[in-house]
């Protein structure tokens, strides 16, 4: 459980710093390269919330 709260810290922490090199990058294909990589962690995160859900049912009292 640890491990698994400790890659969505850190993945997090990726994300922001994504999204704000995102902010200062101008048109061209770095930028083009950033927001798929934006996208991949928006993607990797939106799994993990079913991810967690699954773990964390039993201490939630939440139907799987």
């Amino acid at each position: 459980m640890e491990n698994f709260l400790e890659e969505i810290y850190s993945k997090a922490l990726e994300m922001r710093q994504v999204q704000t090199d995102l902010k200062t990058l101008p048109v061209g294909e770095e930028r083009k390269e950033t927001a798929h990589e934006w996208a991949n962690l928006v993607h990797w995160m939106a799994d993990r919330l079913v991810v967690a859900r699954d773990k964390f049912a039993k201490f939630l009292k939440l139907e799987s």
